[in-house]
């Protein structure tokens, strides 16, 4: 029996998702990548020894490496947004990237109208903003669940499709009037404008037709995309555990499952090895609980496909966080093994830190055991341990009292430098070694890829 490849983000995003997906793709010669959650939030960055770079939103990462795509019913897509990269991808010598994706008819569209009402929220929000990517995921979502917007396979019948983008149009309107009130901002109202457009619903939907016609969309289930692949399927997450609906901390969080789940409910009985995928240091892009923040840090190794943007905000860079990696490993069960990524990015550093302990320096309470294992220290510290999972019901209290935590111990490391490529485990450092070997012993998971650069060659099987 065939073993499947599962990759999970085991942080809060930007773990280097799109980088292994493209090494496993290449080493496995794998024929799918199936993309079992998320949406065109996603930023999955592909670089080639050559310079060849692509930004995967939608597509998988493994389309360099001549994998085919397959977006599954657990995704949410935009059908513009999907157009917009294949063109992107054209540009990149993917010659007819279509002919490489196939689509379940169960996924749930991203439309224009959520866009927009995702947006007016946020903005809304003012100071307490959620660091929404402003592309409508949420809103397709919560929609979703109460019965409103549109499938891929409504796109088969046209009166139905424009009876539903009709109905979620006005759904939409009527849940944004509220915000364009007397002293509205300028932002909401010219938003909301746009969403009130003359003759919308007939735009989109002629344009979803178009689409449908002119690229020839494979439609597939996935079930039958598993049956006919050969050998391995490389299943590519999306965001962060860090960031799920239920375990992540709200509301902060995305309103889906980023966890291993889908691909497992995909999966079956088959077999599957799930690796899960974290830097070498930490990250969160956007607002929300980082107790391992280090603007220092942030200075010295400022990302080179991340930055700040309208919506999400800052990009924020901090030390190995131990306790937020035991938590997500926790929470998404079975995690054969570790792959760490962006090792060569704390080169020069004189130090490396990893931090093992918090410390909770908010007022006091009498419930912290419901959410921390913990040790009040005769002075009154209060150290952390161990995140609890509580539910989705807590996390909002569990990302309040994360604010009021900072780093309480680390384990410290002599830095190393990365001179030239690194491609084989003879030419790791011992520094580097020993930094991997502590997270090991930690974690009770080896670690089985290290990354020390960008591309598929940069990769090395620990």
């Amino acid at each position: 029996m065939t073993e499947n490849i599962i990759t999970v983000d085991l942080g809060l995003g930007d773990q280097g998702k799109g980088s292994i997906v493209d090494f496993l793709a290449r080493e496995y010669k794998a024929e799918t990548v199936i993309r079992y959650t998320g949406a065109n939030q996603a930023v999955h960055n592909i670089v080639e020894p050559g310079g060849r770079h692509h930004k995967c939103s939608q597509f998988g990462s493994g389309i360099f490496a001549g994998a085919n795509t397959h977006l599954s019913a657990h995704m949410l897509i935009n059908l513009l947004h999907l157009e917009v990269e294949a063109e992107v991808l054209e540009t990149n010598s993917i010659q007819d990237p279509y002919s490489m994706l196939s689509i379940d008819s169960n996924c749930r569209l991203i439309t224009p109208f959520q866009i927009h009402m995702n947006q007016m929220r946020e903005i809304a929000r003012g100071k307490n903003r959620h660091g929404s990517c402003g592309l409508g995921v949420g809103e397709a979502v919560r929609d979703g669940r109460n019965g409103v917007g549109i499938i891929l396979q409504d796109i088969f019948y046209p009166d139905e499709l424009r009876k539903k983008l009709d109905y979620l149009w006005r759904y939409k309107i009527d849940q944004a009037e509220p915000l364009i009130a007397d002293g509205a901002d300028e932002k909401i109202t010219n938003i909301f404008n746009k969403l009130s457009t003359r003759n919308y619903v007939e735009l989109l939907a002629t344009a979803y037709e178009k689409m449908f016609v002119d690229h020839r969309l494979n439609i597939r289930k996935t079930a039958d995309v598993m049956r006919d692949t050969l050998g391995p399927v490389i299943f590519e997450g999306a965001q962060g555990v860090l960031l799920d609906e239920k375990y992540g901390f709200a509301p902060y969080n995305t309103y889906s499952c980023t966890t291993p789940q889908n691909a497992k409910e995909i999966i079956g009985l088959s077999q599957a090895k799930i690796i899960g995928i974290l830097r070498a240091y930490a990250t969160r892009h956007g607002n929300g609980p980082f107790v391992t923040e280090n603007k220092r840090l942030s200075s010295l190794i400022p990302d080179l496909h991340n930055s700040s943007n309208e919506w999400q905000g800052k990009f924020r860079i901090g030390w190995f966080d131990l306790v937020t990696t035991k938590y997500a490993l926790e929470v998404s069960g079975k995690i054969d093994s570790l792959a760490i990524t962006c090792v060569d990015r704390l080169s020069g550093l004189n130090q490396v830190k990893i931090v093992t302990a918090y410390e909770y320096c908010g007022e006091k309470r009498n419930d912290l055991e419901k959410y921390f294992d913990f040790e009040r220290k005769t002075n009154g510290k209060v150290l952390i341990s161990r995140i609890k999972h509580i539910g989705k019901e807590g996390g909002e209290v569990l990302a309040n009292l994360l604010k009021q935590c900072r780093p309480a111990s680390w384990k410290i490391f002599k830095g190393w430098t990365v001179n030239g490529k690194i491609n084989k485990i003879s030419k790791v450092q011992k520094e580097v070694k020993s930094f991997l070997a502590y997270i090991e012993e930690k974690t009770s998971i080896p670690v089985s890829i290290a990354s020390f650069g960008p591309t598929h060659e940069d990769k090395v099987w620990m």
